[in-house]
Parts: C-alpha cells; sequence; structure tokens
C-alpha cells in the first residue's frame, strides 16, 4: 500500500513539473491576476443581483446557502484536511526547488491539501449551475474554475492532487447544501424558479469580459 502512495505522490510531482514550467511575462501577469479574489468581486456582486432580481424572497436563503458553501469548503480545505495531511506546497518543498517557477516571490502558506481556490469555486460554479440550469453559464463558469484551478499549479502553490482534492471538497459542500436547501427551505410558492436568460446570459458574458480585461491590462 506504500509503494502504492509513493507512486501517486510521484506521478502528481512529475505532473506538476510538467505543468509548471511553461511561463512568459504575459502568463505570469495573467496567472497573478485571474486567481485574486478581488478581480472576480464584480462577478459575484453580479450573481447576487442576478438572486434578487429573479428569485426575490427566495434570494436570502440562496445567498446564505451560497454562503455556507464557500464556508464549507475553505473551513474543510484550510482547518482540516491541510493541518492534519500536512503537505508542502510545491513552494515550500526543498525536493521541488529544481523545477518551481515562481511568479513575484509569491509561495502561499507552508501547507497546500487540499485547495481553498479549488474547492470554493468548484463549489460556487456546481450549486450555480444546478440553479440556474442554463447552458451557457454552465460552460463558462466551469472553464473559469478550470484556469483558477491551473493558475494555482502555475504559480508553483499547489500539485494537481491538491485540487483535485479541493475540486471534490467543493463538489460535496455544494451538493450537500443544494440538497438541504432543495429538501427543507426552499418556499413551494415560488418553486420552480424561473431565471430570465438575459441576466444568465449576462453572467456568462462577465466572465468572458473579465477574463479579457484581465489579458490586455
Amino acid at each position: 500500500m506504500n509503494v502504492f502512495f509513493e507512486n501517486i505522490i510521484a506521478l502528481d510531482k512529475e505532473w506538476f513539473c510538467r505543468l509548471n514550467i511553461p511561463h512568459t511575462g504575459f502568463l505570469d501577469n495573467f496567472m497573478m491576476r485571474f486567481t485574486a479574489t478581488e478581480v472576480w468581486l464584480p462577478f459575484f456582486a453580479l450573481i447576487i443581483y442576478v438572486l434578487v432580481k429573479n428569485a426575490r424572497r427566495d434570494s436570502i436563503f440562496i445567498i446564505i446557502a451560497l454562503l455556507l458553501i464557500v464556508l464549507l469548503a475553505d473551513q474543510i480545505s484550510s482547518s482540516i484536511f491541510k493541518p492534519l495531511f500536512e503537505r508542502l506546497r510545491p513552494s515550500h518543498d526543498s525536493t521541488m526547488e529544481s523545477c518551481v517557477h515562481l511568479v513575484n516571490g509569491y509561495r502561499g502558506g507552508r501547507y497546500g491539501f487540499v485547495s481553498s481556490h479549488a474547492a470554493n469555486t468548484m463549489g460556487i460554479a456546481l450549486f450555480t449551475s444546478l440553479l440556474f440550469r442554463y447552458t451557457p453559464y454552465s460552460l463558462c463558469v466551469i472553464v473559469w474554475t478550470l484556469i483558477n484551478c491551473y493558475t494555482r499549479i502555475y504559480l508553483g502553490v499547489h500539485f494537481p492532487l491538491d485540487l483535485i482534492g479541493g475540486a471534490m471538497v467543493g463538489l460535496l459542500s455544494a451538493g450537500v447544501i443544494y440538497w438541504i436547501w432543495w429538501k427543507f427551505i426552499k418556499t413551494k410558492s415560488t418553486f420552480p424558479l424561473h431565471f430570465d436568460k438575459k441576466y444568465l446570459h449576462l453572467l456568462s458574458v462577465s466572465i468572458l469580459l473579465t477574463t479579457v480585461v484581465i489579458a490586455v491590462i
């Protein structure tokens, strides 16, 4: 069993080295900006606006559910998994020094399993996709999540398994909260919810537009 896990870890490190290598000045700037939470605050505010505009009195329960998903995913990642496994990030692992390319000296915290970024973005993506059920938005937010995950490898602060583990935490957190909301909290008088496609289209465009702005500034 130990040999099996050692092989998995070795493979994880090998793939990290392959994915962390291609660096350019443009990508350094793009990845640093894309992974910054504050850059996406307008997108998060737009989600709340769409909820209030379409779900009305149900919006408060949905917003609370979203906040609980982020809180749950973040706490499971940061307060349980990271101190439990104590797996060093690539940026703090002395055995990875010859392989890791860092950007602007950014190293992140000491431990990286599992990724809070992956957990939070995947949780938001799954919950809102289940809620809106609008394919263009779902595709955009999934790509947004995947790029967010890759930025963590590019910046040298997470191994691929950190991100896979984080994504699983996010999926589980969103799935549990969505089930609770669906089963016990949704208001029967206003359900099913109907979201105007023009607002969902606006959300999709906001992801694409923000990505373009990040790329050109």
